[in-house]
């Protein structure tokens, strides 16, 4: 993290900037990974890690997001700032689901790991799409 807050500072980036460069990543994580699903239902293996994956990118944005140090919390900019939205998350209990309070509490795929192992999760093809008829692959 400090080398982010250094790079901040050498760069000359306000808090807009700032802003603006996580809305961006978001925007783009979300246009190639879809909204942050929590019902496995329906998909193969490899949907499953790639939704585990993203939850875990939403978790790391939402902590950038909020450190005090990179983006100041009473700034203006920062309430226009909702990444948790950004992927269609508008339920406060899914959002700290996510939320984590550090980068070493990310997400633990152990549970994917031992469900995959038991046969629990459907194994699908390359493309780690649906095996219902939701659609939902990613």
């Amino acid at each position: 993290m400090g080398d982010l807050v250094h790079l901040r500072g050498v760069l000359s980036l306000t808090d807009e900037d700032v802003a603006g460069a996580l809305a961006e990543r978001s925007r783009r994580i979300r246009a190639k990974m879809g909204p942050v699903l929590f019902a496995t239902e329906g998909l193969t293996s490899e949907g499953i890690a790639r939704k585990a994956a993203l939850r875990g990118y939403v978790g790391k944005l939402m902590w950038l997001a909020d450190d005090e140090a990179l983006l100041d919390q009473t700034s203006a900019v920062r309430d226009r700032l909702n990444v948790p939205l950004e992927f269609g998350m508008r339920d406060a209990h899914d959002v700290e689901r996510v939320r984590i309070a550090t980068l070493a509490d990310g997400p633990d795929l152990g549970k994917l790991e031992e469900m995959i192992a038991s046969g629990e999760v459907a194994s699908g093809g390359e493309d780690g799409g649906a095996t219902g008829s939701e659609g939902e692959g990613v």
